[in-house]
């Protein structure tokens, strides 16, 4: 299956799927290593897939996580933003997964030729970074994660 994601004149049409994972105190993100800044664990929807699957997918792909806990969708995001030159129209599914314990360790992996870093943080670490989407840090903050559709 392809992702869904069509590369046109303008740029680049992209749909993702990603996840705020909490436990106790602590939030999974990550980043690609030169990057500055962070991104929930997620990545692309393929076509025929829907975001709940794909994101459990990505999961598996990138962390060797099976996803078991139910599904609760806590964003749709609709946003535009430039990267490595390539103008982005992108629709951004978010689901919010509480884990007991963490059973994700930190870690740094090599997919596709890039390195990426996995890592809890805090909320008030994440504070003082950039995570993108911006509502996932706003939700992070407010300790508030009740669906949200933003543009």
């Amino acid at each position: 299956m392809q992702d869904l994601s069509i590369l046109m004149e303008q740029g680049l049409l992209n749909v993702r799927t990603s996840a705020l994972v909490k436990c106790g105190e602590h939030y999974l993100i990550h980043k690609e290593v030169q990057d500055d800044f962070w991104c929930l664990v997620g990545g692309r929807v393929k076509f025929g897939e829907d975001s709940w699957l794909a994101v459990k997918r990505e999961f598996l792909e990138e962390l060797d996580y099976e996803i078991v806990q139910p599904q609760n969708l806590i964003f749709h995001v609709e946003q535009f933003f430039s990267h490595e030159n390539i103008n982005y129209h992108e629709l951004n599914y978010g689901y919010f997964i509480e884990l007991d314990t963490q059973e994700i360790e930190s870690q740094i992996r090599q997919e596709e030729g890039k390195t990426f870093i996995y890592e809890w943080k805090t909320a008030e670490e994440i504070q003082e970074l950039t995570l993108y989407p911006e509502i996932a840090a706003e939700m992070i903050h407010n300790q508030k994660f009740e669906f949200q559709h933003v543009i």
